[in-house]
């Protein structure tokens, strides 16, 4: 059941965070809570009653739907927890029986919500028919990708504790208990609902995780799903269109949609590039910058260049990059016999393609890097000589162009030096030149680039103490006889308002 109910489901509810998710969760964690007032908590009883339905399954479908305004993701998996007392042998017993189980569906904008309250009913049903199988099993089963920051199946749930919270337990003359609320301050889902009732009153309480969430978002958060509420008790037959976020909430909502739009990037290639993905995503994610590679066709860096319509030219709000191992350029071409026919394939290509990029920065609004990779280091003096050239003029004509970022093979062996970096088999056989650390090698240098790209630099201002900073000099004079004049004091505030 499980495996056919969770098939193709989302990862995860892509929840807008105000901090973008890091490789790793730290689990810690805070919590917001509110109390619905009384009018509210009666009126959604009376719903229950009229639906039909129990009143998490209310709190269920108001929270999906809220979900859905905020993300725009219509298919979401949510998850609660069952009891797990449903045999008789086990329900007098202490202990902990509890089982999580996955509850998925999804919305339209152009839904009704009292429909959408009669799907999360059988939802609920069919779903609670299976809850004996324990969720690792169906982890197991299901076998989701897995990331180390987020859980598998569902990163949001929510618990309804419909026992009564009494503050004290009398279970005769020699067992005494009461109900101790604590606080661990950690989070293992990145939002974690929990509503329960005291005084004729639902309380909510949100946990969040502070790795991704700022207090204000959650209190906006939780905010607008008592908003929610009380629309679809005033009106149940609404539409889910109706229900908007508050202004905050879609300005936070939007701001990190903007923040985690992945940005395009085009690798084109003289040589197979594909073995730099694993490094450079791995670097890219590390630095926080959410980009797609994108691979064109094998070889073909002028005809990319060149045609308007090909997928380097129509990327232009991305960046593009460009792998260039000169030698490559006359390694398919039989008419080459001597060292002169080489050097001269090799300039008239250079020539073209310095032409090429050219051109295409006139018309691209794309970033364009160009790597020059290593070539084969045992190669003939005569054919080194002339690769050496065409990289050279290469760069004294592309770092002029505004747009054009340069990594020379110089960069990369001096930053990041490979001994063993060539790979003759690989080559031979697949036009793979590099061995898998220098592939790693070059995916660090271009990460590193586009990173210097994306950010602005540091600025730095670098004063004296002594004499500076104040009137004296500190260690001669000791810290008490120094004097901090006018001129002094309004040069230190001033450094204080450059760092704000």
């Amino acid at each position: 059941f499980w495996q056919q109910y969770l098939a193709d489901a989302p990862n995860l509810i892509a929840l807008p965070t105000d901090i973008p998710r890091p490789q790793e969760l730290t689990l810690e964690g805070e919590r917001y809570q509110t109390t619905l007032s009384k009018s509210l908590t009666a009126s959604l009883k009376a719903l229950v009653k009229t639906e039909e339905v129990t009143l998490f399954t209310v709190l269920l479908a108001t929270l999906r739907v809220l979900l859905y305004q905020w993300t725009q993701q219509s298919d979401s998996v949510l998850g609660t927890v069952v009891s797990g007392r449903n045999q008789e042998e086990i329900r007098g017993l202490i202990g902990c029986f509890i089982n999580f189980i996955a509850l998925r569906n999804t919305l339209s904008s152009n839904q009704f919500f009292n429909d959408c309250l009669q799907a999360e009913k059988r939802t609920i049903l069919e779903t609670y028919h299976h809850h004996n199988c324990p969720f690792t099993k169906v982890v197991e089963v299901v076998n989701p990708e897995r990331n180390t920051n987020y859980n598998p199946i569902y990163n949001v749930a929510l618990l309804f504790q419909n026992f009564p919270l009494d503050t004290h337990y009398d279970f005769g003359d020699n067992i005494k208990t009461e109900v101790t609320e604590i606080n661990a301050k950690n989070a293992l889902l990145d939002l974690r609902f929990l509503v329960s009732e005291k005084d004729q009153q639902l309380e909510i309480m949100c946990e969040y995780s502070t790795d991704l969430f700022k207090e204000e978002t959650i209190k906006e958060l939780v905010e607008n799903y008592l908003l929610f509420l009380e629309k679809v008790v005033e009106n149940p037959k609404r539409k889910v269109e109706e229900l908007s976020l508050t202004e905050p909430l879609k300005q936070q909502a939007q701001k990190a949609k903007v923040r985690d739009k992945k940005e395009p990037i085009q690798i084109v290639s003289t040589f197979t590039i594909e073995p730099i993905e694993e490094s450079l995503t791995y670097w890219l994610n590390k630095l926080n910058l959410p980009t797609q590679l994108q691979f064109a066709p094998y070889n073909q860096v002028l005809q990319e260049l060149l045609n308007p319509e090909s997928q380097l030219n129509q990327n232009q709000q991305g960046i593009n990059l460009l792998f260039i191992r000169p030698e490559d350029w006359a390694r398919f071409d039989p008419t080459i016999e001597t060292p002169d026919q080489f050097a001269q394939k090799i300039r008239q290509n250079t020539q073209e393609l310095i032409a090429a990029i050219q051109k295409a920065s006139r018309t691209s609004q794309a970033s364009l890097i160009v790597v020059l990779c290593p070539s084969q280091p045992n190669l003939e003096p005569e054919k080194q000589l002339i690769l050496k050239q065409s990289e050279s003029l290469i760069i004294s004509q592309l770092k002029q162009l505004r747009q054009i970022n340069l990594i020379t093979s110089q960069d990369i062996a001096t930053t990041y030096p490979v001994s063993n970096y060539y790979d003759k088999n690989s080559d031979e056989i697949g036009h793979i030149p590099y061995t898998n650390l220098f592939y790693t090698a070059l995916g660090t240098a271009t990460a590193r680039k586009i990173y210097t790209l994306k950010h602005l630099p540091y600025k730095v201002i670098a004063v004296d103490c002594d004499n500076t900073l104040w009137k004296g000099v500190c260690g001669e004079v000791g810290a008490e006889r120094i004097k901090i004049d006018p001129p002094r004091k309004a040069l230190q505030s001033f450094l204080l308002e450059q760092q704000k």
